[in-house]
């Protein structure tokens, strides 16, 4: 799919489209990421390509607004706790192993976690190394209910689903 940066200075990136996709990177994230990082980002947001992330949730977000009046609370909090929450979460970590695919490289996926965890250019190469190894807190700052609604698996998570599944395909 077509690549588009945008120049905002946030960093973040996104896939948009459901019968022609595309993907765009934020200028602010581009700025602070290697080639490998980079390559990660771009095989995550083709993983939501290929896995058809974008196209379920835009198909449950449409049929929500084709239902009986009685039944549209219940599914928007279904929706909402769901959806938007563990299906969207399950999502980000099949995208972060076609991220781990696409970049090659254990090291590059968890310091790029780090740097969309912390907006920095520099990370101090011990930092990854304790992430992978499960000793690296970076403060989250979640609670309950933001853990409940959140769209995406905190960074700990994340780095841990990543580096269970690099060992079980014995991939690095």
């Amino acid at each position: 799919p077509p690549i588009f940066i945008d120049g905002s200075e946030e960093v973040n990136a996104y896939t948009r489209g459901m019968f022609s996709p595309i993907i765009v990177l934020k200028k602010g994230l581009v700025d602070i990421m290697n080639d490998g990082e980079l390559k990660f980002v771009i095989g995550h947001e083709l993983g939501h390509i290929r896995l058809f992330h974008f196209t379920i949730r835009t198909l449950f977000d449409s049929s929500i607004t084709r239902v009986p009046l009685i039944l549209y609370l219940p599914l928007l909090v279904f929706k909402v706790l769901f959806l938007n929450g563990k299906m969207s979460r399950s999502f980000e970590h099949s995208a972060d192993r076609a991220g781990l695919h696409a970049c090659g490289n254990l090291e590059d996926a968890v310091s790029c976690m780090i740097k969309l965890k912390t907006g920095q250019k520099e990370i101090d190469r011990s930092k990854v190394d304790q992430a992978i190894s499960g000793n690296l807190d970076i403060d989250d700052q979640g609670n309950f209910f933001s853990d409940l609604l959140s769209t995406h698996p905190d960074f700990e998570d994340r780095v841990r689903e990543m580096v269970r599944y690099s060992n079980s395909k014995k991939m690095y």
